[in-house]
């Protein structure tokens, strides 16, 4: 009776060690065979930084040219212009900005500043920020085409950042944002 029981017992263990085995091919299978499916996108399409709620750790650190910044779920490097010459050319005549990117006008002061698509080559969205970093207005899409039409703030403003057309949409910033850059909000005025 005793070799009967034990024998009885490996049979049993025997064929839930085959089905929990089977379990894990079926299951581990599936998964592999859709992490082969997923395709990586294409650098130029790239999509906006984002994570479940941005923060500047979702960028890279500082570099020399760019500084973090974030609004809501969107992380942004941006090139932050002050000369005269700078904030006249802006993105004017490059062939395209890495959707990872940004450039701010640092204004100085704030005021109602006018901007225009000359010689752009890619579709913008215009966030007009103000002094103490929150978002007072907004222009999504503008094309290069839209040119020689201006486009201005509804009230002064300090900074104002120009981002890769659909940026506002697809992190759906908002006037009375705020926005997060640390870099910029130390230093002195």
């Amino acid at each position: 009776m005793l070799v009967n029981l034990s024998a009885q017992r490996k049979s049993i263990f025997s064929i839930l060690f085959f089905i929990v085995c089977l379990l894990v091919l079926i299951f581990g299978g599936y998964f592999l065979v859709q992490g082969f499916l997923k395709k990586a996108p294409v650098p130029s399409q790239q999509p906006f930084v984002s994570s479940q709620s941005a923060s500047i750790q979702s960028v890279k650190e500082s570099t020399e040219d760019f500084v973090p910044l974030a609004i809501r779920d969107g992380a942004l490097l941006v090139e932050v212009v002050t000369t005269e010459s700078e904030l006249a050319r802006g993105l004017s005549g490059r062939p395209s900005l890495p959707q990872d990117r940004g450039m701010l006008f640092d204004l100085g002061e704030e005021r109602t500043p006018s901007f225009w698509m000359k010689d752009m080559s890619f579709p913008l969205d215009i966030i007009w920020i103000n002094n103490a970093f929150v978002v007072t207005d907004l222009a999504k899409n503008v094309s290069p085409a839209s040119f020689p039409n201006m486009f201005s703030p509804a009230q002064p403003v300090r900074y104002v950042l120009e981002t890769n057309a659909g940026f506002v949409d697809t992190f759906g910033i908002s006037i009375g944002d705020r926005v997060v850059a640390p870099t910029i909000e130390k230093k002195p005025e």
